[in-house]
């Protein structure tokens, strides 16, 4: 997710400023990391996005979205001295209002994976390969992954029959059912 319409937002930059870039410089040390924010012009944001009572500051949450592309949130929640569940809810807020932005017409191979941590609790993970980014996730780790995932894909533009490549390491079943989602692309 891109924090720069959230950090516009909370730094009340007006028509025609905009954020143009976050982050924290790589070699920086985490005991005294420093945020980089650029600004440029263009538009603003919907204020829409902005969620309401959350009971922190706009450019504070901001800044624990950056943080979240960094670290777990149990840290940063350990860091800032707050319980995590409140961090996790507009987390999970801001995330959901920029997937309902997120268009995969563009997009032409996909990998999949499942992934667990200690052998259960398995996720199913979906990337645009071409841009390295993921683009779906979901519990589980059978067939009905792939059918939730296009569901979700079409409804963000994507076009099973413009998918070329689909990369898997999965069951006979679930390759089955990719076969059938994903007429033309190649396995």
């Amino acid at each position: 997710m891109e924090n720069t319409d959230l950090f516009t937002a909370a730094l009340r930059l007006g028509y025609p400023w905009k954020v143009s870039k976050v982050e924290f410089p790589p070699d920086d040390d985490p005991k005294t990391m420093t945020l980089h924010i650029t600004i440029g012009l263009k538009g603003v944001p919907n204020s829409s996005f902005i969620m309401k009572n959350s009971g922190f500051a706009l450019l504070f949450e901001a800044w624990v979205m950056e943080l979240s592309k960094h670290l777990p949130v149990s840290v940063i929640a350990k860091l800032i001295g707050v319980y995590d569940k409140r961090l996790r809810r507009f987390i999970k807020y801001y995330v959901s209002e920029a997937r309902k932005l997120e268009d995969y017409s563009d997009v032409e191979n996909i990998g999949m994976d499942e992934t667990s941590q200690k052998g259960y609790n398995y996720i199913t993970v979906m990337v645009d390969t071409s841009k390295r980014k993921v683009i779906f996730t979901t519990e589980g780790k059978d067939h009905t992954t792939v059918d939730k995932f296009v569901e979700d894909f079409k409804e963000h533009n994507g076009d099973p029959d413009n998918v070329k490549v689909i990369t898997c390491d999965m069951s006979l079943g679930f390759k089955k059912v990719v076969k059938d989602n994903f007429r033309t692309a190649r396995q």
